[in-house]
């Protein structure tokens, strides 16, 4: 069969734990859920998620104002993306009937390859993104030549990956809400304070310590599938901290 290369884009974690046989101890993750019948069931359908998500739209619209805010929240936009997203699928369902549109599994969504990948990748991929997972791919294969290295690039600096582009001020952070900590920044402006826009720029703060806070508690905003998915997989004890903790990266591995 023969080893091809895979590489996957979306937003996960890069330091699951596992102990000296593989085994996944990480505390963060209900490990027997990764073996149960309901998670094949779930990732296998997305009918069932689609469904979801119709039944349960105000909780997820809800939830989605707690793991990030942003000016979209106050106008209630969290909540349209999920109809509109709901409406680009049932649509696209319809043509996948005729061979286009969204893959009618969850497949793609969730990467966790710890036999040819890294163990400590957990990777979440937008459903309708499913152009974001490919392998046997010939430019791929040309750009690593001999190379045959598994590797994780973190999109971090980038503020996320297009279209989620944006940074967002973690809730529940030391000085989330206060007069001078926006929830929710554009790239540019996030590049500008912290220097990175222009290299022969200095950063527009010039406080240490809040450079310091800027990094460490503003991240890129994580797209409404994945957030909705990740909850509804139900894969992680403490979801509202553990999200918080994904960022957006490149994987490559071999298979």
């Amino acid at each position: 069969m023969g080893i091809r290369i895979h590489k996957v884009m979306g937003w996960g974690l890069n330091n699951i734990v596992t102990d000296e046989k593989g085994e996944v101890i990480d505390p963060r993750i209900d490990t027997t859920f990764f073996q149960s019948e309901d998670y094949w069931e779930k990732m296998s359908n997305i009918e069932k998620f689609m469904k979801y998500l119709k039944n349960n739209k105000e909780e997820c619209t809800n939830l989605l104002k707690t793991v990030e805010s942003s000016p979209r929240d106050n106008s209630g936009n969290r909540g349209f993306e999920i109809n509109i997203f709901l409406s680009l699928w049932e649509h696209s369902f319809k043509k996948h009937k005729e061979g286009k549109g969204f893959y009618n599994y969850c497949n793609n969504s969730i990467t966790y390859e710890p036999e040819f990948g890294k163990k400590e990748i957990l990777l979440f991929t937008p459903i309708s993104c499913d152009n974001w997972s490919r392998s046997n791919d010939s430019i791929d294969y040309y750009e690593a030549g001999e190379n045959m290295e598994i590797t994780i690039k973190d999109l971090t600096d980038r503020c996320g990956i297009y279209p989620f582009i944006e940074m967002v001020h973690i809730p529940g952070s030391p000085n989330f809400g206060k007069e001078g900590y926006p929830n929710s920044m554009f790239p540019g402006h996030f590049y500008k304070l912290m220097g990175a826009f222009q290299h022969i720029l200095p950063p527009l703060i010039d406080d240490p310590k809040l450079l310091e806070y800027f990094k460490k508690y503003y991240r890129p905003t994580i797209p409404m599938e994945v957030i909705t998915f990740i909850k509804y997989m139900g894969i992680f004890k403490d979801f509202n901290k553990t999200i918080q903790e994904f960022r957006p990266m490149i994987y490559t591995y071999w298979a």
